[in-house]
């Protein structure tokens, strides 16, 4: 039961990092042509990289938290 899981979150991670890495070179093209300057896009990209790392360590935050009281 837990291998199935585990290989269910796998699958959501690739599906999700693979969604997010097409996007990702048209990004700044989209900004551009929106009227975007270059400053702006790199405030995008290091929005995003924040964020991502921020959530991350949030979530391995709750892993320590919880994840021995499961078992």
């Amino acid at each position: 039961m837990h291998r199935r899981t585990l290989w269910t979150l796998y699958a959501g991670n690739l599906l999700t990092q693979t969604g997010l890495w097409f996007f990702l070179p048209l990004l700044p093209i989209f900004i551009g042509r929106r009227g975007g300057s270059p400053a702006l896009i790199g405030v995008v990209f290091a929005a995003g990289i924040v964020l991502s790392n921020v959530i991350n360590l949030l979530g391995l935050l709750a892993i320590d938290r919880f994840a021995y009281r499961v078992g």
